[in-house]
């Protein structure tokens, strides 16, 4: 039994970034390494966010996202390579470089990867997956209450590895990956509130990508029926961000540390013809709780509803849409007195297509 399905998940973005879980964006999809022969893939989704603080202000900025994958047979080996956004904090408070009674940072910081990836079969059961991610951190801006901080731009690598079983007659497929923290460090230069730069040379930052681990499942369970899902776990407690250090930066040192998370999606999909497919699907990441004391959380969790169609043009190219309605998880941040921020009753959009060609 073989059932092609693209699940919406796929192709839109979690829409979970800047909690206290760290700034995830989009996570690596490595579907396109088990196509048969060669494979082209493009897609794009917009995310439109309806995260406002109490006062009514937007605070979670719309964002595009492009990612492109391609895929190769050389000799026993399928190689591929893959492009998606892998971090960003993309946040419109009004904290400014001037004194401000609004805490809430101002930032555009987003991480870009391209993976290198290579498959070999073991057997019609067994494959192993092994990898190279290189990360780009852009020149970046955030404005906190503490002034405003221009990040310099910067590259690291981390490696990846996995395991899939497979049973091609039931559809099913189990892929264990494990992939490493990147390190990103940089430089950054400071604005003090008033204007000022006290310091005479650039901050270090430090500031890494975390090691994450996915689970993804999927198995036939009736005729053109298939159950899927995953788990992903992010190790962001081991990566906070620091700017500067406080016995000599004092109030303009940042040390920002985040949480672990772990990330759960369940979804069915079904194969209405040889030109049709669809599936739903549920996601749900855990977040801080209800109150936190980090300017940059948004929410205390979030969960997502996700639907999915596929309409085959030809036997080799087909299109995809998707569409994901997350709904965030009340938090307050306590410790700004009267200007601390609520995040209420919030919700964001993401709508993607995604054009696949198999050669």
């Amino acid at each position: 039994m073989k059932l092609s399905l693209l699940p919406a998940i796929l192709l839109t973005t979690t829409a979970s970034i800047a909690q206290a879980g760290g700034f995830e964006a989009q996570t690596l999809d490595t579907g396109f390494m088990y196509e048969e022969g060669a494979v082209l893939t493009a897609s794009t989704a917009s995310l439109n966010s309806n995260l406002t603080e109490a006062n009514g202000a937007k605070i979670l900025k719309d964002q595009n996202f492009t990612s492109f994958s391609i895929k190769s047979k050389v000799g026993p080996l399928d190689v591929g390579l893959t492009t998606y956004r892998s971090g960003a904090i993309q946040m419109s408070g009004a904290a400014s470089p001037t004194l401000s009674p609004n805490p809430i940072p101002n930032a555009d910081a987003n991480i870009e990867t391209l993976t290198a990836l290579l498959k070999y079969d073991l057997s019609e059961s067994f494959s192993v997956l092994a990898g190279i991610n290189s990360d780009k951190l852009g020149t970046s801006v955030i404005s906190t209450p503490a002034g405003r901080y221009d990040i310099s731009s910067s590259s690291g690598t981390g490696y990846l590895a996995g395991v899939t079983y497979s049973r091609p007659a039931i559809a099913l497929r189990v892929e264990l990956r494990l992939q490493s923290e990147s390190d990103l460090s940089t430089t950054t230069n400071y604005t003090s509130p008033t204007g000022t730069t006290p310091f005479p040379s650039p901050l270090a930052t430090s500031l890494k990508r975390p090691q994450t681990m996915t689970l993804n499942f999927q198995s036939g369970i009736a005729a053109d029926t298939l159950l899927f899902g995953s788990v992903h776990r992010a190790k962001w407690g081991a990566t906070p961000i620091t700017v500067g250090a406080a016995t000599t930066h004092g109030q303009a040192a940042i040390n920002n540390s985040f949480s672990d998370s772990t990330k759960y999606s369940i979804g069915l999909g079904r194969k209405f013809s040889d030109k049709i497919s669809a599936s739903l699907s549920y996601t749900r990441e855990a977040g801080v709780g209800a109150t936190d004391t980090s300017l940059f959380t948004i929410s205390g969790g979030n969960q997502s509803y996700n639907l999915g169609v596929k309409y085959t043009l030809s036997e080799t190219t087909s299109i995809s849409a998707g569409y994901s309605r997350t709904e965030f998880d009340d938090v307050t941040i306590t410790g700004y007195g009267p200007a601390s921020p609520v995040y209420t009753g919030n919700s964001a959009n993401t709508f993607g297509v995604k054009l696949q060609v198999n050669f």
